[in-house]
């Protein structure tokens, strides 16, 4: 047994050498902020009754969602709203419906057992945690460890972000809560610091693909990857 260790460790070693264990730390560090942030907009799932949730606007996305996974997509018109003529779904924003229907149908592939309601339930704090993360490491790298901890745990503690990103809210509100637009122009001025010409055409697509994205909900999603790609 020890001649395996022993070998084991002889293969291993010359990577470890190259291993920063002090930013392994740090990053560690804000996982555990995302594990503590998850943790706390589950704690209400269990006092939840089957099929339900903790607002109105959910029901609706879960029934269009539920359109969408059956038929494929939504029909035109609903009519079950605006009568007689019905409401016209292409002028509303459906990225969510689709998001919510087709990550169903994904990750139902490898949890057999995994329901679309399910997916509704979990979707606002999985969305939540996702912005965060990526709000975090951009700190990180722009702030520095200290700053990216603090924002990460006011923001994961504060009541009015957990009302709006709990599980089982599942309002697409929560989708929404990964855009930087704002904290990302007060840091461009930081990050067009010492960059080439490739670089600052790197961070105008961002921008612009953020701009785009807003029309379909991604909101500061793409951009947030696009800025901590380039960090």
């Amino acid at each position: 047994m020890g001649k395996h260790i022993r070998t084991f460790w002889t293969k291993i070693a010359p990577y470890t050498r190259k291993l920063d264990t002090r930013k392994l730390g740090r990053y560690l560090l804000l996982c555990g902020i995302l594990c503590f942030a998850f943790w706390i907009r589950i704690q209400i799932v269990d006092t939840i009754p089957a099929d339900q949730f903790l607002g109105n606007d959910p029901y609706l996305y879960y029934w269009q969602a539920q359109l969408i996974s059956e038929q494929g997509h939504l029909p035109t018109r609903d009519m079950h709203r605006w009568l007689p003529l019905g409401r016209d779904l292409g002028q509303t924003l459906n990225f969510y419906f689709y998001a919510l229907a087709y990550t169903h149908k994904a990750l139902a592939l490898l949890f057999v057992n995994l329901s679309l309601y399910q997916v509704t339930l979990y979707a606002p704090t999985v969305c939540f945690i996702l912005g965060l993360a990526f709000l975090s490491l951009f700190l990180y790298r722009t702030h520095g460890i200290l700053f990216s901890c603090i924002m990460g745990l006011l923001l994961a503690t504060f009541p009015g972000t957990i009302d709006r990103s709990i599980a089982g809210f599942s309002d697409r509100d929560s989708f929404l809560v990964s855009d930087a637009r704002y904290p990302l122009r007060y840091n461009l001025s930081h990050l067009f610091r010492d960059t080439t010409p490739a670089q600052k055409v790197f961070m105008d697509t961002g921008e612009w693909v953020h701009r785009l994205s807003r029309r379909y909900e991604l909101g500061g999603f793409w951009c947030f990857s696009l800025s901590t790609a380039r960090c």
